[in-house]
C-alpha cells in the first residue's frame, strides 16, 4: 500500500514546504502563535467550505472538502484580509492540507498597522 506523502511529512515533523516543524520559527513565532494561527485558519476554512471545524481537524486534506477554485479564492481573500499579509499565489495553490496553509500564513511577516494621521490641532498653518 502506498503511503500518503502528507502523513509522512507530518510523522517526520516536516511541514508541506519541506521545513521542519518546531516550537519557534525564524520570525520568532511560538507554539502559542501556531495554535492561534491554526485556529483562525480552521475557522476561515470552516466558514468558506461550510464544514464544521472538527471535520476539518479530523481530515486535513483540502481536496476531501470540496476544495475548488471558488473556495480557494474566497479563502485566500479571507486569510490575507484577516492576517494582513499577501500570500504568494504559487505557494498558496500548492497547499494541499490545512497544515500547508497554516505554515504558509506563519511564514509571512505580519503587516504593520497603518500609521495614524498626525493631528494638526494647535498648529498654525501658513
Amino acid at each position: 500500500m502506498a503511503s500518503d506523502p502528507h502523513n509522512d511529512i507530518a510523522e517526520n515533523g516536516m511541514t508541506g514546504n519541506g521545513s521542519t516543524s518546531n516550537d519557534s520559527t525564524s520570525n520568532g513565532s511560538t507554539s502559542n502563535d501556531l495554535a492561534e494561527v491554526e485556529a483562525t485558519v480552521l475557522d476561515i476554512l470552516g466558514e468558506t467550505l461550510e464544514e464544521p471545524v472538527d471535520v476539518l481537524r479530523s481530515n486535513r486534506v483540502l481536496a476531501a472538502h470540496e476544495w475548488d477554485s471558488i473556495t480557494s479564492l474566497l479563502t485566500l481573500a479571507q486569510l490575507e484580509s484577516h492576517f494582513g499579509v499577501t500570500l504568494d499565489l504559487r505557494s498558496y495553490h500548492a497547499a494541499r492540507t490545512v497544515d500547508d496553509l497554516v505554515s504558509l500564513v506563519r511564514s509571512q511577516p505580519r503587516a504593520q498597522p497603518l500609521a495614524q494621521p498626525r493631528s494638526t490641532a494647535g498648529r498654525g498653518t501658513t
